[in-house]
């Protein structure tokens, strides 16, 4: 059995061959791999997480941010040289009608699933956690694991939803 070559290639080769390409793709290590399709249950909670995003970006809290959601069509550029496609994010940078990366990302989102759920919740949140922040000093970062969507604020938990819970964290991120 002949093993077939692999093609490695730079951040801006896969940006020019494109992130829309069918099947979708990732850079992992110089590689384009092949995203694997959701199930209704993950698409749902996705489509949920947009919904939540959309009105709170476009609510009062937030009128005249210049912030964005977006989904798993824009990817995230790593410092390692990966681009990642999360589920859902916020982004805070400069809008580029052309660009195929969020400019600044200031939340990414993944729903995780039983196949990928360990790479998800240890090898993306690693290549996750090199991205600079742009929060300000003092701002918790916040890992939540949970079965039930909760926005974690500042103040400890999102009004309303005893089972969010927020943790100030001094670069140690261990599952709230």
């Amino acid at each position: 059995m002949s093993e077939r070559a692999v093609t490695r290639m730079s951040t801006e080769e896969f940006l020019d061959w494109g992130l829309h390409q069918e099947p979708r793709h990732q850079l992992v290590d110089g590689v384009a791999v092949t995203l694997v399709g959701t199930r209704q249950q993950h698409d749902q909670i996705v489509a949920n997480t947009h919904g939540i995003l959309y009105n709170l970006i476009r609510g009062k809290a937030m009128r005249g941010k210049k912030w964005r959601y977006f989904t798993v069509d824009l990817g995230v550029r790593i410092p390692a040289g990966n681009i990642r496609c999360p589920d859902a994010g916020v982004d805070r940078g400069v809008f580029d009608s052309d660009a195929m990366t969020a400019g600044a990302p200031y939340l990414v989102l993944e729903v995780l699933s039983p196949s990928v759920r360990d790479f998800d919740m240890f090898g993306k949140l690693e290549e996750y956690k090199t991205i600079r922040s742009r929060c300000a000093p003092g701002v918790p970062l916040v890992t939540l694991f949970g079965r039930s969507l909760a926005l974690c604020t500042a103040g400890g938990t999102a009004r309303g939803h005893p089972a969010a819970r927020s943790r100030r964290y001094d670069r140690s991120w261990e599952p709230v």
